[in-house]
């Protein structure tokens, strides 16, 4: 008996009734968010990571990349792959999201009442100042 390949002609299951597309769906949107609430769940050792390159080494970023030039850039990884050298990373720069912050304080377009804005901006200085005292406190130590 000689049979056919399977390229050789249409393959059509939807008469095997295998299951409903709704209940398949169910199933695998049920596996999907377990898999992400795996991948973010911190508390068993394997949620984001979010790291300063500049930390890691003079001349590599931890990832087979150079240092970025901005000291402020943060990475973000979460563990959405088998291995570390697959897991996604975003990276944004602190510095840019405090000057974005200060420039929608700025726009003439207002989201909040003008003390508001000043009580945010205090407090977003004070914890500024805070972090930097506390890194020149480390510096002194060398």
């Amino acid at each position: 008996m000689k049979t056919k390949k399977a390229a050789e002609f249409p393959i059509n299951l939807s008469d095997w009734n295998f299951l409903e597309l709704d209940d398949l769906r169910e199933v695998l949107q049920k596996q999907v968010e377990n898999a992400v609430k795996w991948a973010l769940d911190d508390s068993i050792g394997h949620g984001p990571d979010a790291y300063l390159p500049i930390m890691h080494s003079p001349d590599s970023d931890g990832l087979f990349g150079k240092t970025p030039a901005d000291p402020l850039t943060v990475y973000i990884r979460i563990p959405l792959c088998g291995t570390f050298d697959e897991q996604p990373t975003w990276q944004f720069s602190f510095g840019d999201l405090v000057k974005e912050i200060i420039q929608e304080y700025t726009d003439e377009l207002k989201y909040k009442e003008p003390e508001d804005e000043e009580r945010d901006l205090r407090k977003i200085h004070e914890e500024l100042l805070h972090l930097a005292d506390l890194v020149g406190k480390c510096i002194k130590r060398y």
